[in-house]
């Protein structure tokens, strides 16, 4: 085999030209020699066999932030999206997969990730308390909405007092009243997410009376607030 040669006769790239950035000319002389032509099925089982059961090699920080650079502004075609999701049509990760994937995009390595500021009230919305709780209160309204008293559907749990105002009270259930998702953005439009009351529930159901549960409010509010009138 001659210099300069592989052993499967393809020319090697000569030593002095690694690391020389290509001219934009020869960039266009390459694209334009290589547009729409494809890979033939041999060429690219042959391609992907040459990596199956090797791991690759790792890409140092550098060649990331460069291909990230590179890869600013830049966003599929509608055409080409299409394609993406056809070709994953019916695909699945395994359950290896998908742990690897939960570890790796756990925490700070997380897209969304942002130095741990999720506050306190979230993380309480996302508890087993919050959502005990929130059953408890369907459930004991019958899975209907106050307002409309349409059974079903899209249905939210509203704090007649404040989430944030009254901590004490957050997951006693008397606190609580079954609304629609869109009585309950109603609401909160008409009377904002603070300082709210039982009397605005009232005037807001339009002179449907609080049943006796909704009563054992001012019970804890004497408990916890017995100087308070």
């Amino acid at each position: 085999m001659p210099r300069g040669y592989f052993k499967d006769g393809t020319k090697m790239i000569p030593p002095k030209c690694f690391g020389r950035a290509m001219s934009q000319k020869t960039k266009d002389a390459l694209h334009n020699a290589l547009f729409g032509k494809k890979l033939s099925k041999e060429h690219r089982f042959k391609s992907g066999n040459g990596w199956r059961g090797k791991k690759r090699p790792k890409f140092s920080e550098e060649w990331k932030r460069n291909i990230s650079e590179a890869n600013k502004g830049r966003h599929h075609t509608t055409e080409s999206k299409l394609k993406i999701g056809k070709s994953n049509r019916g695909k699945h990760h395994s359950e290896e997969t998908k742990k690897k994937l939960s570890i790796m995009r756990r925490g700070e390595k997380g897209s969304n990730w942002k130095g741990g500021v999720t506050s306190e009230h979230k993380s309480l919305r996302a508890g087993i308390e919050f959502r005990l709780w929130r059953e408890a209160v369907f459930a004991r309204d019958n899975y209907t909405c106050q307002k409309t008293k349409n059974k079903g559907g899209e249905l939210h749990p509203h704090h007649i007092k404040n989430f944030a105002q009254y901590p004490k009270l957050r997951f006693i259930v008397d606190n609580g009243i079954t609304f629609s998702k869109r009585a309950h953005k109603e609401f909160h439009k008409k009377y904002g997410r603070k300082n709210n009351t039982k009397a605005q529930v009232k005037e807001f159901l339009e002179g449907y009376e609080i049943p006796v549960w909704g009563k054992g409010i001012d019970i804890v509010n004497k408990i916890n607030h017995p100087h308070q009138s």
